[in-house]
């Protein structure tokens, strides 16, 4: 069963799914239109990013939204959520999709 996490004034929802078979998921939504920090304290573990969809940038705004990407500080590709949390911070309307083989 996937566990739901929601962070109602940072406007982010957080999504965990295990299965048997296959990685576990953790799913980062920001649905802010501005740059938010959230508290991950669950799962814990060490998760891979695989997908920033702020590096899929889209070019219609006349590639500002591009150039905020290229001018941000570059997310980790690896991080360990353990006691008393980790701070993980998202760009606006940002998904971020962790695995890990748990």
């Amino acid at each position: 069963k996937p566990s739901v996490w929601t962070f109602e004034t940072e406007q982010v929802l957080v999504l965990h799914r295990a299965v048997a078979a296959g990685p576990a998921i953790l799913l980062v939504v920001s649905f802010n239109k501005q740059p938010v920090t959230v508290r991950l304290q669950a799962p814990l573990g060490k998760w891979h990013l695989a997908l920033d969809s702020s590096c899929l940038a889209s070019r219609v705004d006349g590639g500002q939204t591009a150039k905020e990407v290229a001018d941000a500080e570059p997310l980790e590709k690896e991080i360990l959520v353990e006691p008393p949390g980790l701070t993980v911070s998202l760009r606006p309307h940002t998904a971020l999709v962790f695995t890990s083989s748990l």
